[in-house]
């Protein structure tokens, strides 16, 4: 993966129209890291350390599938120096949490596939 920024720098890049294509834990449970796909960028993977007070709540229609879409994401630092982050999914619902630090990183395939489209490697033989 490719490091693109950290911080405030990388908030206006995660706005609207970003697919959420996975939520995971990782470094046991301390960080949140978000498979997301940003418009006209690709697959990109943001990490958020020491994150906290998650709450994720999610919902689709019966017959409704394919991954969650931003309405909007909004970033703010708060007293304890913190991030507190809130992700609106329209209709769909809403992830909010604080957390440490924030990191954008492309994930691998993206430069190549772009968005909505399948990364293609090209093989020696």
């Amino acid at each position: 993966m490719t490091e693109i920024g950290r911080g405030e720098q990388i908030y206006p890049l995660i706005t609207s129209d970003v697919s959420l294509f996975g939520v995971q834990w990782s470094d046991d449970g301390r960080d949140i890291v978000f498979d997301l796909e940003l418009p006209q960028s690709g697959r990109h993977s943001l990490v958020c350390t020491w994150a906290a007070s998650v709450s994720i709540d999610l919902q689709s229609e019966k017959n409704t599938g394919g991954p969650p879409l931003t309405s909007e994401a909004s970033f703010r630092t708060i007293d304890s120096g913190r991030t507190c982050i809130v992700f609106n999914f329209f209709d769909r619902g809403t992830i909010t949490f604080e957390c440490n630090e924030v990191v954008l990183s492309r994930s691998e395939g993206s430069e190549q596939g772009g968005a909505g489209q399948p990364a293609t490697r090209s093989e020696s033989k």
